[in-house]
Parts: C-alpha cells; sequence; structure tokens
C-alpha cells in the first residue's frame, strides 16, 4: 500500500475516532466504484450530513435536490461544486445516479 493509500485511510478513519465512529456508516453507505471513488463518496456522504442532509446521500446529489425544491442558496453550491474542477452537470448527474438507485425518491419534501 502506498503512503497516500494509508493517508487517504488515516484521513477517512480520524472522523471515526474524533466523532465516536459516526463516519463508519457514510463509508459503508457509499461502497460504489473505485477506491478513489469511494472514498470520495463516503466523503461527500459525511459532509452533506454534517450540513443537515441525509447520509446516505452525497452532497452534490442533495444540493441538486434542493435547487429542484428551490430551497434558498442551493443555486450557489451546484455552481460551486460544478466549478470545483468536477464535470459540468456533477450536480445532477449525482441526482440521477440516486434516483436510479432508490436512495432519493423524485420527489420529496425537503
Amino acid at each position: 500500500m502506498t503512503a497516500l493509500g494509508r493517508f487517504l485511510i488515516g484521513l477517512c478513519l480520524l472522523p471515526c475516532l474524533v466523532l465516536g465512529g459516526l463516519a463508519l456508516p457514510f463509508i459503508l453507505a457509499c461502497n460504489r466504484g473505485s477506491y478513489a471513488e469511494r472514498t470520495g463518496s463516503a466523503a461527500s456522504c459525511m459532509l452533506n450530513a454534517m450540513t443537515g442532509g441525509p447520509r446516505e446521500v452525497t452532497f452534490s446529489a442533495w444540493r441538486w435536490q434542493l435547487l429542484l425544491h428551490g430551497k434558498r442558496g442551493a443555486a450557489w453550491w451546484v455552481d460551486a461544486v460544478d466549478g470545483f474542477g468536477l464535470r459540468s452537470g456533477h450536480c445532477q448527474a449525482a441526482w440521477a445516479s440516486h434516483i436510479a438507485r432508490g436512495l432519493l425518491p423524485l420527489r420529496r419534501e425537503v
């Protein structure tokens, strides 16, 4: 295992220790794709939960859901995430992926 791999594992385990094991469900809930994708998704799920969203949904998908419901400030977050170096339309694609996997209903009060 490379030093970067050990660092990323430590980075994921640190919140488990600090937050009393609350981060493990985020890592387990977002178990798709390569190691880097799973780690990024887990971090995104944890960020989403820490900002008031559901823990099994990524930050990007939840921000798009809020935008669809006309929540204040959601457009700024979608622009920030899409402009962060991710592909254009990342939030919408993440939302569609969550819909397809049944993690988000098509219409849900937020």
